[in-house]
């Protein structure tokens, strides 16, 4: 019989911290473990309910692992879960935890711009 966990963020079904950057690596490994497992191909001869289950949470996997694959996707994401609304405002709050994480990530990119361009570097990453 087909296992359907609870449902839950993208993060938890890898088994992965929230968190902007992750190991690739591992995600990929347990996506290649997943994918196996709810194949549809392997509840061929299951109930019809099974078989819609498989079809519904191997779609759920391919939906998470596009998602957080993706730099990009990753952030808007983990925003969209961690994000809280401001009371009386229309404006979305990051938890101080990501915020600390994106500031880390962009005096580290300043850092790398200000090497490159130092050493010589006509190729220097342009700041945006």
């Amino acid at each position: 019989m087909l296992q359907v966990p609870e449902k839950s963020d993208y993060f938890s079904m890898f088994e992965i911290p929230r968190k902007l950057w992750i190991e690739m690596g591992g995600l990929e490994k347990k996506f290649l473990q997943l994918s196996w497992k709810l194949h549809p191909d392997n509840y061929v001869n299951a109930t019809p309910e099974e078989r819609e289950i498989s079809l519904r949470r191997s779609s759920e996997l391919n939906d998470a692992y596009r998602t957080l694959r993706e730099p990009v996707a990753r952030v808007e994401y983990l925003l969209a879960i961690e994000g809280a609304r401001v009371e009386g405002r229309n404006k979305q709050q990051a938890p101080p935890e990501l915020l600390e994480e994106v500031f880390e990530l962009n005096e580290s990119l300043d850092e790398l711009r200000e090497a490159k361009t130092s050493a010589g570097d006509t190729t220097a990453l342009k700041h945006n």
